[in-house]
């Protein structure tokens, strides 16, 4: 991604590891350095059976254009699916984003912008990930799933609810490879010339047999044991919430088969708290006018969260689809 002026030739560990950047002149006197793209890029590019992403944001150019977003992560997925697609091979994208902007959409107008452009990369606008495998024709379900995290708890007997706020900058490619660091999913992290980042690729080191579709596989024991713990959690294997977590324990090794467990689970969890919570973000609110004098109700059957399983949940693609979220100046926090 961005070759060492000098390599240490001495080994004394199990992995191949490689230090990436997002610096600039300004931030580190040095030419401007996208390595942290570079990275997430070539990765994409070379996925051979899924992408597992969590990131705080996921703000991309989905198809390459570079005209208004410069990062283009979300082409290399959409270009990867069709790669699939084309060759009908079994490929799966997974991606883990705050359910919405940390802020009140409700009122400010900044975070609904951030929100415009999250879902101009997701679903909507003409040339969305979803719009563009829509448009070739491709079931995209079938390929990429987006999904939050919540939560509840009981104050003073009452039940509430609130998102699990996503702050992570993951990235877990074949359970071999794994980019982890201080970088989001948008320009401001990516490009080189604005906030300085810095993230590590981890490859290679001890390995582990395991399973791919059914087939006999050799995953990589860091990456497989970081999803395999993050999986756990969201799925509620760790807390033994979900009512098969003992089947699961070994059945989430193999990442393509346990997809649709993940996806069930997700829109079991987004089901059951709107059932209870009527909670908002949800995609059967498509603008503010339903909202603005809207009480806050008591939760319904509050007995029944003891079903919930983990904290997976759906992201709601289509909530505000009515709604213009433009800012009248051009807005620079993508």
């Amino acid at each position: 991604f961005l070759w060492p002026k000098k390599r240490l030739e001495h080994n004394t560990g199990t992995h191949t590891c490689q230090v990436v950047r997002s610096v600039s002149s300004w931030s580190a006197g040095v030419p401007t350095e996208k390595s942290i793209l570079n990275a997430y890029l070539s990765l994409i590019y070379h996925a051979e059976h899924f992408v597992y992403i969590e990131n705080q944001y996921f703000i991309s150019d989905p198809v390459g254009s570079g005209k208004h977003i410069q990062n283009t992560v979300a082409n290399a997925i959409v270009e990867r699916i069709k790669k699939a697609h084309k060759t009908k091979q079994i490929f799966r994208v997974i991606i883990v984003i705050p359910i919405s902007p940390e802020g009140n959409y409700k009122e400010d107008k900044n975070i609904r912008c951030i929100m415009k452009y999250q879902f101009e990369t997701i679903s909507r606008g003409g040339d969305s990930i979803v719009e563009l495998l829509e448009n070739d024709g491709i079931h995209w379900t079938d390929y990429i799933s987006f999904h939050g995290l919540r939560s509840y708890a009981f104050l003073n007997d009452t039940a509430v609810t609130e998102q699990i706020y996503v702050h992570t900058k993951l990235m877990i490619v074949d359970d071999k490879h794994v980019v982890i660091g201080s970088s989001n999913i948008n320009d401001r992290s990516l490009c080189g010339d604005r906030d300085s980042e810095i993230a590590i690729v981890v490859s290679n080191g001890e390995t582990i047999n395991s399973r791919m579709n059914g087939q006999e596989f050799v995953a990589n024991k860091f990456a497989q044991t970081l999803r395999l713990h993050l999986w756990s959690e969201h799925l509620g294997v760790l807390d033994g919430t979900h009512p098969r977590a003992n089947d699961l324990t070994s059945s989430l090794a193999d990442p393509l088969l346990s997809f649709r467990e993940w996806k069930n689970t997700s829109k079991f969890n987004t089901d059951l708290f709107f059932d209870v919570f009527d909670n908002l973000p949800h995609d059967s609110f498509p603008d503010l006018q339903n909202l603005k004098d809207r009480l806050l109700l008591l939760p319904l059957n509050p007995q029944r969260l003891k079903d919930i399983r983990g904290h997976l949940v759906d992201f709601p693609i289509d909530f505000l689809k009515a709604m213009n979220l433009s800012l009248a100046l051009f807005d620079y926090e993508f």
